[in-house]
């Protein structure tokens, strides 16, 4: 999301992602809006290993902590 340039998605708690979301499923002009950055950023993700690693370390951390 930082790549993305959407660091405000990125969400600290279960709360702050449930207002997050909530807020975006209100809001259809902050929605539509997000989504259009979000779409002319996307080729940003491709050819860069840091997305690809970051996921790896998100789950590392999910199965570590379930367990």
């Amino acid at each position: 999301l930082k790549i993305l340039g959407a660091p405000e998605l990125i969400a600290a708690s279960a709360d702050e992602y449930v207002e997050t979301a909530v807020r975006l499923g209100r809001d259809a002009d902050e929605r539509r809006a997000l989504s259009e950055r979000l779409k002319a950023a996307r080729m940003e993700l491709f050819e860069r290993d840091e997305p690809i690693r970051a996921l790896e370390n998100a789950l590392e951390r999910a199965f570590s902590e379930s367990r």
